[in-house]
C-alpha cells in the first residue's frame, strides 16, 4: 500500500515498508530499479464499492450527470470515505458502517446493511480525476431494491456482464468496474474478463 505525508523536507512516500524522502512533489525515485510517482495524500481518493450479486447477476447503477467523477456512467454503488472515518479499510465492521451511510444518502430509503465480505482491492493513478484511487470491493446485500437519490444515480438494474458491456459502450471503465472484472475472472463467476485488467490489485 502507497502512504505518503508531507514534512518539512518534503514528501515522504512508504512502499512495502520502505522510506524515500524527496524534495517536491512530482520528483521520481528509483527503488531496486522501479520507478516512482509521488502522489500527495492530500490528491487521494479512497472509497468502499458495494458488490450485490443475485445469481450470475450484479447490481450497477447508472452515476447521475451531476457527480464530479465518472457522471452518467454505469457503474458499482460506491462512497468515499476519510482516513479518521475508516482507518483500516478493512476492518469489515468500520466498513460495514460506511456502506450503511451509503445506503442512508444515496438511496431514497434507507436499507439496512446485510452482512458484507471483502472482496478485492486495488489503487490507480491514472484516471480522470488526477488523483491516486484507493478503492476496496465489499459484498452486501440489500433487503428490497432500493430507490434512488437522483443527485447521485438515476438508474439502477442486476446485470449481466455482457448486458453490463452493452450498456457501457462508449464510456470510460473506472477502476472498480475493472477491480470487479478481475475478481469476477479469478473466482470463475465468468469465464473471461468484461473490463480492462487493473493495474494494481492488493
Amino acid at each position: 500500500m502507497l502512504a505518503e505525508e508531507e514534512s518539512k523536507q518534503g514528501f515522504q512516500c512508504g512502499l512495502l515498508g520502505e522510506a524515500v524522502s524527496l524534495a517536491r512533489r512530482g520528483d521520481q525515485y528509483g527503488l531496486d530499479g522501479v520507478r516512482l510517482r509521488v502522489v500527495c495524500v492530500s490528491d487521494k481518493i479512497q472509497a468502499v464499492i458495494g458488490v450485490w450479486l443475485r445469481g450470475p447477476r450484479t447490481f450497477y447503477v447508472l452515476r447521475s450527470p451531476q457527480m464530479t467523477n465518472y457522471p452518467g456512467v454505469w457503474s458499482l454503488p460506491s462512497i468515499q470515505f476519510t482516513a479518521e472515518e475508516l482507518p483500516e479499510p478493512t476492518d469489515v465492521r468500520a466498513a460495514k458502517a460506511v456502506l450503511q451511510r451509503m445506503s442512508d444518502e444515496r438511496f431514497e430509503r434507507a436499507l439496512v446493511v446485510g452482512d458484507i465480505q471483502l472482496l478485492t482491492s486495488g489503487w490507480c493513478d491514472s484516471n480522470p480525476t488526477g488523483k491516486l484511487v484507493e478503492l476496496y470491493l465489499y459484498s452486501f446485500e440489500l433487503p428490497a431494491i432500493p430507490a434512488l437519490q437522483p443527485r447521485y444515480y438515476t438508474d439502477s438494474a442486476f446485470l449481466l456482464p455482457e448486458e453490463y458491456v452493452a450498456r457501457s459502450a462508449g464510456a470510460r471503465c473506472g477502476l472498480c468496474t475493472r477491480l470487479w472484472s478481475e475478481e469476477s475472472y479469478r473466482t470463475g463467476l465468468v469465464a473471461e474478463r468484461f473490463a480492462p485488467e487493473p493495474e494494481h490489485v492488493w
